[in-house]
This record gives structure tokens, sequence and C-alpha cells, in this order.
């Protein structure tokens, strides 16, 4: 379905501060290829250079909701899209409706004022020291992340470009080879072999240790991704704003049933594809158990200390 007209002057004014040009019809198949047609663009370029600041990782992509004295620390495969949805609705921009088309993407690429990036070095840093902020993250099971982030980029979506940004490189070393083989991709086992021996800091986002991302902020408030009605509550307490619950971005990588395959993470996923859906607890075994925890054994001892409900 084409882009409608409205859509492509939100657009623009969004990226541009003002209207598509005047006397040329331009048709886009999609949101994406609208977005992207305008952040290929020179003006948008000349732009975004002074938008956001130097802030290092993992500072520059906390959010932060400045009214509502919330700070949020989104980590990959942890309910991140749900919860930066979240962060949206409490910072309540003008714009809310349009960012929450592509939170990612916007606040990523835009001065929103929804990330620390937004913000000179100096605003940055009384936000992250305000004592009267709720600073808060989410923090997941090992095992449950990686499977979930491997199901979703690496069998799912893995014809997906912008997943192939994420996995052309893990793809390319394990196979041996300078172009990935996408469609033959990795099975789950050899990802998490790749995860385990190479250095924890240039891992890509979605599956380096979250422990990292919480380094530099003293967080008031640890979650567990298994009970994420409990983060809505605490922020409901917090705020007095109503938010909805319904979890956006699930992989099936959690949920319970499925039929049994002995030995699934040794699976292509080309073989994968046509099979019913497994049963989660086929893709591990002892070892990918013990090299797991032993890896993520810092993550796995911060769940410890949210509670039960890990």
């Amino acid at each position: 379905m084409a882009v409608s007209a409205p859509d492509i002057d939100d657009a623009y004014r969004f990226f541009l501060g003002r209207p598509p040009p005047t006397g040329k019809t331009v048709h886009f198949r999609s949101m994406q290829q609208l977005f992207q047609t305008i952040m290929g663009s020179a003006e948008f370029r000349g732009r975004s250079r002074s938008w956001k600041s130097t802030l290092p990782w993992p500072q520059r992509q906390i959010f932060v909701a400045p009214e509502a004295r919330v700070l949020y620390c989104p980590i990959g495969k942890n309910g991140c899209s749900f919860l930066k949805a979240q962060m949206v609705r409490l910072y309540a921009p003008p714009e809310a409706a349009f960012i929450l088309r592509d939170v990612h993407l916007l606040t990523d690429h835009v001065n929103t004022g929804l990330q620390l990036s937004d913000y000179s070095d100096a605003e940055a840093q009384a936000y992250v020291h305000a004592p009267d902020f709720m600073k808060f993250a989410v923090l997941r099971h090992p095992r449950d992340r990686l499977l979930s982030a491997w199901m979703d980029k690496f069998l799912l979506n893995r014809s997906d470009h912008g997943n192939q940004r994420h996995t052309g490189p893990v793809i390319a070393a394990v196979q041996g080879q300078a172009r990935p083989d996408y469609f033959r991709s990795i099975t789950f086992d050899q990802f998490v072999d790749y995860v385990a021996h190479a250095p924890a800091d240039e891992l890509d986002a979605h599956w380096r240790p979250q422990h990292l991302y919480l380094q530099g902020i003293t967080y008031t408030h640890l979650f567990s991704f298994d009970d994420l009605n409990g983060v809505i509550d605490a922020l409901e307490g917090w705020t007095g704003v109503t938010l909805p619950r319904r979890p956006v971005n699930a992989t099936g990588s959690s949920k319970a049933g499925g039929v049994d395959v002995p030995g699934a993470y040794q699976l292509e996923p080309a073989i994968l594809d046509t099979l019913p859906r497994v049963l989660k607890s086929c893709f591990f075994d002892e070892r990918l158990n013990q090299l797991i925890d032993a890896t993520f054994a810092q993550d796995i001892e911060l769940l410890k200390m949210i509670g039960p409900s890990s």
C-alpha cells in the first residue's frame, strides 16, 4: 500500500522541518522507503550532524523523560521496543504519534529530546546524577535473550536488510567467508559459540552482556523481563500516567509449547523453516547451558539480585 500524502507531509516536517516539495509527486511503497529517502538526502545529512552529542555508549542511547523524572536504559532483546514507546508517552512530545511509527530509527537519528545524546554533556550528566529520578533497566536471563536474538535475526527475519547489518559480520565469521550466506545463516549453537569467544565489548548490542549497558549510572530500579507488567506498575506509580501493557516485537522464543526436536540447536535455519514451532528446551544442552552461564555470569548475578520473578 502506497504511503499517504499526510504521512509524507508529516515525515518531511519531522526530519527536515518543512513540507515536501511542491509540484513534484513522489510515490513511496512504505514508510521505511520514505524514511530512507529523506535520511539519504544532503539536506538531512547536513542538519543531522549537529543534532546529537558525542556521548559514549551506553549513555548516548539512554532514554529520558525529564518532566516525568524517569531515565531508562534500553537493552537489546529485553522488551526495549515496548519500553521505549512508554518513554515516548511519558515525555509526550508533539510528534509522539509519529515517533511511535519507528521508535528506534526516529529517536536514534533525530533530536527528539528523548535520548541523553539530544542534550549537552552538562545537561545529560545532570539527568544521570539527578537524585530524584527513577532510573531503571530490564534484565533477561542470557539463555532466553540469546535464543530470542538468534530466532529474530538469524532465523525468522534473516532476509531483512536491517537485520543483516547486525548479523552479517557474525555469519561471515562463522561461515569463514567474506560474503555471508544469509539464507543458510548459522545454527543456534554456532551463534552461542561465536558470542562466547568474541570480545564482549565488541559484540552487537542485541547480544552484548547486559551489565555493560549499566556502566556509568546508578540505577534505582532493576526489573526482570518476565515481569513487564511490574515495570508498568512502577512507572504508573511514579508518574501517575496510565500506560498500555501489551508487549510488542515478540519472536515467540519465550512461548510455551511446540514440537520435540532433539538437537534443534544444531539444525540450520533452512531445516527449521520446514518444521512447526520447536520446544524452547530443544535449543539447549548441558554444554550450551554451561557455556552461556560462564560467559554471562555477571548478568546472572544481577538477575539474582532482582528476586524470584527472574
